[in-house]
């Protein structure tokens, strides 16, 4: 059974408590704050968070795992502070990390998939070194749709894995969460964690966040590195961070970031033509409170239908606008349209599935435990097709089979993949050519918009906008989950050239300050545990 710990009586007080009176919006910031002060400690937030979870999880599952660590970490952490040391501003901050970042501790690292849930990886993350060595709590897993969703073309739902079944949105009735950094978004919208660590390969963090009314950040391919998580494609996967804020966000970044040799494209992306200079410190972005300077343009022959979303995006540039930045209306792509992605060929997908292929060989040759001896492709497509909790009739496999069949049948250098990979490399061109053209600094467009900005291994910024409003229609997918409807939100999108990191955390700040669009946007459930309000218990699920 857990133990259950008294909520400290504290005085009424504006600052830090008032700050942090709502988990769901405190910030890093708020939270650092009241550490400090001695208002709470970090086993009583960690403590908090996790009963904040077993609140809400056996509905919506947006955790996979809880770590028995977490609270002892909390108690050492609390003992340093006490004596007067600090790691920096993460000391005794909780997060999640999405189920495909390994960790060497009592929690496994599956990516959603049974047959490694005994396997044990051989060294942890290099993000989660970093997260422990700047004295964060790595409190548990959040969930991940199986596989990154790269099982099959029509695949298993948004959010599910035979690992922990179903999770869901929470700003309407069986809202569909979107993405593969499914938990990751949706604990986020919940305040169940001071922030979360997603992947994405394409949308996987922008989309989620975008229907949870969270900042949702995927920086630079190159920036963060990749070693002991699960990748789908070296050339568009990147590690990112989903919270509270954008400066949240910028203080994660701060502490993930830079150079690796376990990942060389954090040394040197052949993307890259010439020396990148890193920024130090990525919160210099969030000083700034105007965007005198920049020129943001607005790709209008690419947004999706849907006016009401549109309309939105139409005020939000009205504010970036009066934020001092110039606004570019209407730049067109040379070639990329809306539906380009509808209109591609077997051809393109060629090396994307060769490279799917590799990379899970290399993934699964990072366990130094694995049972049932999952270490390629084909080892992968044998055992979900013999185990029926992975469903694998009712969700396919066609994606790994193809892919199985392209890397017997062509090796990495062979001319069918290079000029796979050539096509590929020429639309990722798209995006700088027309910032170039336009003499644009990044571009603004309704969130999850895609724009080949993962062919390059651009960032991508997502800031919640707004939500639906009453009476508007609900559009529903076949598995009969919400993605459109009455109260689900959606956001705005910033996209840069590669390196631009910088500058779209700067317009993603001053564009969150002056609307505050998030504390708007309400879930139709959330747990009712805070700091000071009640019981917190501490114990794993």
């Amino acid at each position: 059974m857990p133990d259950s710990i008294k909520i400290p009586s504290l005085p009424e007080t504006d600052g830090p408590k008032a700050a942090c009176a709502s988990l769901r919006f405190a910030t890093i910031t708020d939270l650092r704050a009241g550490l400090d002060a001695g208002l709470f400690t970090s086993k009583h937030l960690t403590d908090t968070y996790m009963a904040r979870i077993r609140e809400v999880n056996d509905i919506l599952r947006p955790v996979s795992q809880l770590s028995s660590n977490a609270t002892s970490t909390a108690e050492l952490l609390d003992a340093e502070l006490a004596a007067g040391k600090r790691r920096g501003p993460l000391h005794g901050i909780p997060v999640l990390i999405k189920d495909m970042i390994n960790t060497t501790d009592d929690m496994h690292s599956s990516a959603g998939c049974t047959g490694l849930v005994d396997a044990r990886p051989r060294s942890e993350a290099t993000v989660v070194s970093k997260l422990r060595e700047a004295g964060a709590i790595i409190m548990g897993k959040a969930t991940t749709s199986q596989w990154a969703k790269c099982r099959s073309e029509h695949s298993a739902p948004n959010g599910w894995s035979p690992t922990t079944g179903q999770c869901l949105g929470v700003f309407c009735d069986n809202q569909d969460p979107s993405g593969s950094s499914s938990g990751s978004a949706v604990a986020m919208s919940l305040g169940l964690a001071a922030v979360t660590l997603g992947t994405e390969t394409q949308g996987s963090i922008i989309t989620p966040s975008s229907w949870g009314a969270v900042v949702g950040f995927k920086p630079t391919v190159g920036v963060v590195s990749r070693h002991g998580i699960y990748i789908v494609s070296r050339l568009q996967d990147s590690v990112g961070v989903i919270g509270a804020s954008v400066m949240d966000v910028a203080m994660v970044l701060n502490v993930i970031a830079g150079p690796d040799e376990k990942d060389n494209f954090t040394i040197k992306d052949t993307r890259d033509t010439e020396r990148i200079e890193r920024p130090l410190d990525y919160t210099t972005a969030c000083a700034q409170g105007n965007l005198v300077g920049l020129r943001i343009g607005v790709p209008r022959h690419v947004f999706p239908p849907i006016v009401f979303r549109n309309q939105q995006l139409d005020g939000a540039v009205s504010v970036l606008a009066n934020l001092g930045a110039t606004i570019v209306d209407d730049v067109k792509f040379s070639e990329f349209y809306e539906e380009f992605y509808d209109d591609l060929d077997d051809e393109w997908h060629l090396s994307f599935l060769t490279d799917l292929r590799d990379n899970m060989k290399d993934f699964l040759a990072s366990f130094e435990t694995n049972p049932h001896d999952l270490h390629t492709l084909a080892d992968l497509i044998k055992y979900t097709a013999e185990t029926p909790t992975e469903m694998a009739t009712e969700y396919g496999m066609d994606m790994w089979q193809q892919a199985e069949k392209v890397g017997q049948e062509n090796s990495p250098d062979s001319a069918a993949v290079k000029a796979s990979r050539e096509r590929r490399r020429h639309m990722q061109n798209q995006i700088p050519e027309l910032l170039d053209k336009y003499s644009c600094d990044l571009l603004v467009l309704p969130g999850a918009t895609q724009i080949t900005a993962e062919l390059g291994g651009c960032p991508v910024l997502l800031v919640p906008l707004a939500c639906y409003p009453e009476g508007h229609p609900v559009s529903r997918n076949r598995f009969g989950r919400v993605e459109t409807g009455p109260g689900v939100p959606f956001g705005i999108e910033f996209v840069g050239r590669r390196h631009s990191d910088l500058a779209l955390l700067r317009a993603g700040h001053a564009f969150e300050q002056a609307t505050a669009a998030r504390r708007k946007i309400m879930p139709v459930m959330e747990p009712k545990t805070e700091l000071w309000d009640g019981e917190a218990t501490s114990g794993i699920i």
